[in-house]
């Protein structure tokens, strides 16, 4: 007995080494966890052990969070969810709490955090401290919120999309049936009369509404493909844009609105290409005479700011004016004002989306403002100056092309409507014309008829214009022939295509006939002795 007494100091020794070994053991697993570990005491609700990953994931030092209550940690924000939900873990209510809430680092920056806790009981059930298992969950929370974003754009531009092609729809649809009344009425009255002469002036109006929309559908297209080319020189700005004014005075008093170029516009040399400045100034124009109201004014301004090197155009209007909510959204393709149901305003969203894109490959910068609805607005566009020129050549005034001599006219067109429009517009005005509507007998008929010009579209089936024109180029009898290539595409690749293949010129669909006038009288001048 006495030797079993004195046993027990040593089996005491041993079980009190043996803890200690253990508790040493669980402080390393404890202080080398991968993931933070976190213990806090119920009374005080004081952090009481922390590992290293938590100091790093909170950036406070171990002696800093001992002293800290669990929740100082937590968001504001998300204090008072958090704080019920883990009281109801204290109460029993639930075995643990489990959390993403948001942490407040020492440095100030906002961390997501997932937080897995359970309470440390006595005998009894009361809860004596807690332990959790932390983990930083920043990354995938923006991965998520990323993918939100994303996911919203995405329907976003989709809805934006839908909308833009039942607008498109509506706008095309529009044009069609005035031009179908008119042709109506042209069939019924005679070719001279009032009515007549008001049907073609429908169908002309409507027909340039619809080219309208049609270049800017190809414009945006080029412009983001980057196959848009511009040709630039040295341009005296404050002309182009006067002249560009009295091109639309018409258009503005036929609206009720004033037009007028502020008297303190200067004058600016710019370097941009002539033919897509009118346009850019035409668009901005547009839009203002779509948002102002019967008796409103625009007033265009010109001046330069020196110290940045730039000239800088101004379209101010006294008309509806822009929400605030749609700024950011105004100059990308599909964005329009909301407009009646009569849609009396028009047009596809797309003119803003191509000023920005053109004043953009010139180097410039486009800018809007407004303070807000029923206010007006002012677009800026600013393009980069260039030293004055002095040595300019005053443009001559230009040339009207002169009635053409009658021509042998040969058009090779597969669109059977296309082509006898084209034929009877050519008759009236005194050419000799026939027509095939495939190249096989296009480049059979030139040999028989001996045309002086050949029409031809590009976009034939089986042997394409490209093809056609080869064709005649080889013949020994046809190679001095003038031919005009026809086609809806009218990049410098398609034209430089059309050249390559022995097209004299190139003219884009919709055909104009005075485009066409003027080219044959020009072909006519040039055989001229």
């Amino acid at each position: 007995m006495a030797d079993a007494d004195q046993d027990i100091p040593h089996r005491l020794a041993a079980l009190e080494n043996a803890l200690k070994q253990h508790e040493l053991e669980a402080q390393i697993l404890f202080d080398s966890a991968v993931f933070g570990r976190a213990e806090a005491d119920v009374a005080s609700g004081r952090f009481r052990r922390v590992n290293d990953c938590f100091c790093a994931m909170t950036g406070y030092s171990r002696d800093e969070l001992l002293g800290m209550h669990l929740h100082q940690l937590t968001h504001p924000d998300d204090r008072t969810a958090d704080w019920a939900e883990f009281e109801r873990m204290l109460r029993g209510e639930i075995r643990e709490y489990v959390a993403d809430k948001r942490y407040v680092r020492k440095d100030g920056r906002v961390i997501w955090v997932r937080v897995d806790a359970q309470a440390i009981r006595d005998e009894s059930g009361a809860a004596l401290h807690t332990v959790g298992i932390i983990s930083d969950i920043t990354a995938h929370k923006e991965a998520e919120a990323e993918r939100e974003r994303v996911n919203a754009a995405l329907t976003a531009r989709v809805d934006a999309q839908d909308k833009f092609m039942a607008m498109l729809a509506h706008e095309l649809r529009n044009p069609l049936a005035p031009i179908r009344s008119s042709c109506f009425i042209l069939d019924q009255t005679e070719r001279d009369s009032e009515a007549a002469r008001r049907a073609r002036a429908v169908i002309e109006r409507q027909v340039a509404h619809m080219s309208q929309l049609i270049d800017e559908l190809l414009d945006v297209t080029r412009i983001v493909t980057g196959k848009l080319q511009l040709h630039p020189e040295p341009l005296e700005l404050r002309e182009i844009v006067e002249r560009t004014l009295d091109d639309h005075q018409a258009s503005f008093a036929a609206l009720g609105i004033a037009l007028a170029l502020d008297p303190a516009s200067t004058s600016c040399w710019v370097n941009l290409d002539p033919v897509r400045i009118v346009q850019l100034i035409g668009n901005v124009l547009g839009n203002a005479g779509k948002f102002t109201p019967r008796g409103g004014r625009v007033v265009v301004s010109l001046t330069a700011d020196a110290p940045h090197a730039q000239a800088v155009l101004s379209v101010r209007d006294n008309g509806a004016g822009i929400a605030p909510e749609l700024f950011p959204m105004l100059f990308e393709p599909f964005t329009q004002a909301a407009t009646a149901l009569d849609r009396s305003g028009g047009g596809l969203g797309l003119g803003l989306a191509v000023v920005k894109g053109l004043v953009e490959l010139h180097g410039g910068l486009v800018e809007a403002h407004s303070d807000g609805i029923g206010r007006g607005s002012e677009f800026i566009l600013r393009f980069p100056l260039i030293p004055a020129r002095s040595d300019q050549p005053v443009d001559a005034a230009p040339l009207r092309a002169s009635p053409p001599q009658p021509e042998r006219v040969l058009v090779i067109e597969d669109n059977v409507d296309a082509a006898e429009t084209l034929r009877l517009s050519l008759e009236l005005c005194r050419h000799q014309v026939e027509v095939a509507f495939d190249g096989p007998s296009g480049i059979l008929k030139a040999r028989s008829f001996a045309p002086d010009v050949i029409v031809c579209d590009i976009g034939l089936p089986g042997m394409d214009g490209y093809d056609v024109a080869r064709a005649l180029r080889a013949d020994p009898a046809l190679r001095k022939v003038h031919m005009v290539a026809l086609s809806g595409y009218a990049s410098a690749q398609d034209k430089a295509a059309a050249r390559e293949a022995g097209f004299d010129t190139h003219l884009a669909k919709p055909i104009s006939i005075h485009d066409l006038r003027a080219v044959l009288a020009r072909f006519a001048r040039d055989v001229s002795p």
